[in-house]
């Protein structure tokens, strides 16, 4: 993607410190950007001349070009834009995309939708305890000791029961479409399942005892074939790395390299390959320690006529939430197959999903032919999206009376929690505005709402990509906006 590129003149370098003519910021919540010329003169527009020069005074000629940036601020009270620049461009949205699943789970499944994961079992035949996967994703190892214990304690002591899975709510696609290939072993990258549970990763953890070294997982079990060539050595030139031969496909873990005398732990997360056989497996596991004698695991469909023994349900408002507070993509991807599951029937696809969401905002007034929705997390290359289209979809969820409170209650908040608790503290943003953030190499993103010093609401997207470095400079310029909206007054626009 080649966007539009602009060409200012250069100018000496100052310091913008956000004080009050504009704004109201004491000496303790100020945000400092060095920059070189005033930046988006050519391209930003604003109905008011001062918030057009302030914000554009925020982007530094360092950063914009090469990189690209687009930026949509709209007033929810009055309707009007109070500022855009390349509105229209087209970026990854990086985990902004789960700004689209949420609004459109909401409102197609509604804000009261649970997700049920059931278990039950048949004894006419071959003992058999079915689980049926909901897609919960974020099943805990305490929810299955939960099930577990109910499991033992109901079913006949028999000498052996087969356990079946049954995971036809989703297809068996368990990657996302446009996610890169050699992130597969990173628990963001996780595998998809509707039987999910400690979001289909472990963690690995060598423990160096007085020299002996131990390797092991939490939560303990089987289903990880681990070993180890450490060596223990008192000048450390290559350190351990730990890791799922994800390329085989295969959930056999190596620990490779050295470890010191004075070390005593290392650890790392990986994700599981086949995390339904994960989640099984556990199961099984724990159904033996209640002398539940298990000798078969298998994946298959629910049979009729089961006796019905245990259900877990989880809100869609907590999935929801759980998502957009600390991005998580295991929510965002099951999320989506579910829509698709539920609306459409089974197996839930990605694809499908991903045209329900188009549906959705093409009912809202968005021209889908001028994005691109691949998945519901934002870990795909292949999204695109706009500043205008993450505003809109804003608008329309904040005129949902229905499910706003769920959508506006989950998402990080600045300086409080998530992935924002560290940003913009001591500013006029904090505990103010509420955003999802974004960010993927090359590319970082912030949309959200605030509300001005007035009071008044606004709808805001902040979207850059095309950059080689880290993501902490843009960042930056993404918040310095943040604090001026808060700061902003309309006595003084």
């Amino acid at each position: 993607m080649t966007l539009l590129k602009r060409i200012f003149p250069s100018h000496s370098s100052l310091v913008i410190v956000l004080g009050f003519t504009l704004m109201s910021c004491t000496s303790s919540s100020r945000v400092t950007v060095t920059h070189t010329s005033t930046v988006g003169t050519a391209l930003s527009s604003s109905p008011y001349p001062t918030i057009k020069e302030s914000i554009d005074a925020l982007l530094p000629d360092s950063l914009f070009p090469p990189s690209n940036i687009g930026i949509k601020v709209l007033s929810l009270r009055t309707g009007e834009t109070l500022y855009e620049l390349n509105p229209d461009h087209l970026f990854n949205p990086a985990s902004n995309q789960k700004l689209f699943t949420a609004a459109t789970a909401l409102v197609t499944l509604g804000p009261t939708y649970s997700f049920t994961t059931e278990v039950s079992y048949d004894t006419s035949l071959t003992p058999t305890i079915f689980i049926r996967g909901s897609g919960d994703p974020i099943m805990s190892v305490l929810d299955l000791d939960s099930l577990c214990l109910q499991i033992a304690s109901v079913v006949p002591k028999r000498p052996f029961w087969r356990l079946v899975g049954d995971v036809s709510l989703f297809d068996d696609i368990f990657l996302g479409s446009g996610w890169s290939w050699d992130d597969e072993s990173s628990t963001y990258s996780m595998g998809i399942s509707p039987l999910t549970v400690n979001a289909n990763s472990i963690e690995v953890l060598l423990e160096n005892n007085n020299g002996v070294l131990k390797l092991s997982t939490e939560p303990e079990t089987n289903y990880m074939a681990l070993f180890a060539d450490v060596a223990i050595v008192d000048s450390v030139t290559e350190r351990v790395k730990i890791d799922r031969q994800w390329m085989k496909r295969t959930n056999r873990v190596v620990a490779q390299g050295q470890i010191g005398h004075g070390d005593t732990l290392v650890t790392a997360e990986v994700s599981v390959y086949q995390p339904e056989l994960f989640f099984m497996t556990l199961v099984a596991e724990r159904l033996r320690q209640r002398n539940l004698l298990i000798d078969t695991i298998m994946i298959d469909t629910v049979q009729e006529n089961t006796i019905p023994l245990a259900v877990l349900s989880r809100g869609i408002d907590t999935v929801i939430t759980f998502m957009n507070k600390v991005s998580d993509n295991l929510s965002a991807e099951n999320i989506l197959k579910t829509i698709a599951a539920e609306k459409l029937g089974k197996p839930g696809s990605a694809a499908r999903g991903a045209a329900i969401v188009r549906t959705f905002l093409q009912s809202i007034g968005v021209d889908t032919n001028k994005i691109i929705v691949a998945d519901g997390s934002g870990l795909s290359r292949y999204n695109l999206t706009s500043a205008n289209t993450i505003v809109s979809l804003l608008r329309a969820i904040n005129a949902n009376a229905d499910c706003f409170d769920e959508f506006y209650r989950s998402l990080p908040i600045a300086g409080i929690d998530g992935t924002l608790d560290n940003r913009m503290k001591g500013t006029k943003a904090e505990g103010n505005l509420r955003a999802k953030t974004g960010t993927l190499s090359g590319a970082s993103a912030l949309s959200g709402f605030v509300h001005t010093a007035d009071g008044e609401p606004l709808a805001f997207s902040i979207l850059t990509q095309h950059y080689p470095a880290g993501a902490k400079a843009y960042r930056k310029v993404q918040d310095a906006i943040g604090v001026f909206l808060s700061s902003l007054r309309r006595q003084s626009m």
